[in-house]
């Protein structure tokens, strides 16, 4: 079975969180709310990504080749 990274675990995380907050904002629009704030999409997924590598990071231990 190919291991994959932590960097590729939180990568995964972060589009899904991604994907979740864009589906969120676009919901919240149809139903007449507004959030006059931008959302920058990259910021959001590296903000997540870090996130989720530390908690990656805490919960799976990469063997050292």
């Amino acid at each position: 079975m190919d291991k994959i990274s932590n960097e590729h675990r939180a990568h995964d995380l972060a589009i899904a969180a991604l994907d979740f907050e864009a589906n969120r904002r676009i919901a919240s629009e149809l139903n007449g709310s507004h959030d006059s704030s931008p959302f920058d999409m990259y910021r959001y997924y590296f903000k997540a990504y870090e996130s989720a590598l530390d908690a990656v990071n805490k919960d799976f231990h990469q063997e050292q080749d």
